[in-house]
């Protein structure tokens, strides 16, 4: 009864100003409502504050109209704040620090081990790369904490340390999670992962050291991966998606350049040219450190992306606009025809499942993998403007949701509100357009080529020298001024 006489006595029209005002500020700093939105409702505001003042002191309910004026307030700044709160949340849960990596001892008997100690004396293929710590750097670990005596014998890849086993040579190899479906799916080469038995597995986290300060230019790397993510780490995939984005926010100079996942790259962590793709075998440290040596530019961050998250993220803007050039039929997610998904030519709202096929078929495509890129170069731009619809506010809160569950990256917090930031002033001060990157084209040729690792012919992407130096150019142009990222 106290309470109700509190507020039976409680000034209600003071209380209608003070909500007025933080409801202004809460607009002011509500970042994900464009600036001329919010610029608006604040004005729609003060002119129904002086209406509902006028009418309450001309009406004998006055006491109940403020009453009423109270609850609507405090209701729009719930709704306001709510997305806001999301974001940040957001932004907190997106930069993870820790990763755990799981190391799997793979034999080609089916028994598994009944202790660690089971590996003492075995001849154990791992990988001859000193910083690879799956495949390299926690094997030794766990042979000396256990002092195993293991027999190591050094590998410049997966794919000779399975051949290696297949032979009999060795006993046991090291790889990384998702190993079935990654050298499973190898085109023009088949491997019999059923062969292949997981016998002993450990875990171990890492703490990664996340990118704190955005400044003027940022190059990052966009990647899709074919395996479900697992423990927050970035290897044990076949990267399909690779999108190159390069910004400078001073000038407002950009590019993206979709790289072909069969692209024939000197591959960093095994120092042989290889398909691009494989790179994710050994984690997108290996994709970055990769593409930094063949564009000429520090290419330090990345975000990823499974299949599923894809789908979901899609799904969570309802869908996508894009302009389909031709009929595809492709694959579903799961590497199945069963449920063929079908896209017709022209302008098309794609679901996840569409959109997924979209960006992973070439087979039919006139120009092949140059299709290929340039249907993910669209499918990004085309996300752009999906986000920057001012009607897609509202829906902010989900996608947010759904982006913290399905990708990783090496960004902390800061830097992606700081991202943010910028981008949102771009686009209000001088519209969408002014946030497109300009799309650049790698040229080249499919071509077999025989790999003595694999010891058959595979395709290969092979660029065109000329495409690859006018792309050079062009980002070293773009990277002209310092680079603030470190």
């Amino acid at each position: 009864m106290k309470q109700l006489e509190k507020l039976k006595k409680l000034n209600w029209y003071r209380l209608s100003q003070l909500l007025s005002i933080v409801l202004i500020l809460d607009l002011l700093f509500a970042t994900l409502i464009p600036n001329l939105y919010r610029w608006i409702l604040i004005a729609i505001i003060g002119i129904l504050d002086l209406l509902v003042y006028y009418w309450a002191s001309k009406s004998k309910n006055r006491k109940k109209i403020n009453h009423i004026h109270v609850w609507i307030k405090l209701g729009l700044i719930i709704l306001i704040t709510f997305p806001n709160t999301l974001f940040a949340g957001f932004v907190r849960a997106i930069s993870t620090k820790t990763v755990t990596h799981e190391v799997h001892f793979v034999s080609l008997n089916e028994t598994k081990l009944t202790s660690i100690n089971d590996l003492k004396d075995q001849k154990i293929g791992i990988l001859n790369d000193e910083s690879s710590l799956i495949g390299y750097i926690y094997p030794k670990q766990i042979n000396e904490e256990n002092e195993l005596g293991i027999k190591f014998v050094e590998y410049n890849s997966y794919i000779e340390a399975i051949q290696a086993l297949q032979k009999e040579k060795i006993d046991i190899i090291v790889l990384p999670g998702g190993y079935q479906k990654t050298f499973g799916s190898i085109e023009n080469y088949e491997i019999d992962t059923n062969v292949l038995h997981g016998i002993w597995n450990v875990k171990f986290k890492e703490k990664v050291d996340l990118f704190s300060t955005v400044g003027d230019v940022m190059n990052i790397v966009l990647i899709g991966g074919d395996n479900p993510i697992q423990g927050n780490s970035t290897s044990g995939f076949n990267y399909d998606v690779i999108i190159v984005v390069s910004y400078n926010f001073k000038t407002q100079e950009s590019a993206m350049i979709s790289i072909p996942r069969d692209a024939y790259i000197y591959n960093t962590c095994t120092s042989k040219r290889d398909k691009i793709t494989h790179t994710g075998w050994y984690g997108a440290d290996c994709l970055t450190a990769t593409l930094s040596k063949f564009l000429d530019i520090p290419i330090n961050h990345y975000m990823l992306i499974d299949f599923e998250g894809l789908i979901d993220v899609v799904d969570s803007l309802g869908g996508v606009e894009i302009d389909i050039p031709q009929r595809i039929e492709e694959q579903d997610e799961n590497r199945s025809f069963d449920d063929l998904i079908v896209l017709e030519p022209g302008i098309q709202k794609l679901n996840g499942r569409e959109a997924l096929a979209f960006l992973r078929h070439r087979k039919t495509l006139a120009d092949g993998a140059l299709g290929r890129s340039n249907n993910h170069e669209a499918f990004m731009l085309a996300m752009i403007k999906e986000l920057a619809k001012p009607t897609k506010w509202w829906r902010i809160g989900g996608f947010l949701n759904t982006v913290q569950k399905s990708v990783l990256t090496n960004l902390n917090g800061q830097s992606i509100v700081d991202l943010y930031n910028q981008a949102n002033l771009i686009l209000n001060s001088e519209g969408v357009e002014a946030l497109m990157p300009e799309r650049l084209e790698l040229e080249g040729h499919g071509s077999m080529i025989y790999t003595p690792s694999f010891g058959a012919n595979l395709y290969y992407y092979v660029l065109d020298s000329q495409s690859v130096n006018a792309i050079k150019s062009k980002l070293k142009s773009i990277n002209s001024t310092e680079i603030a990222i470190q």
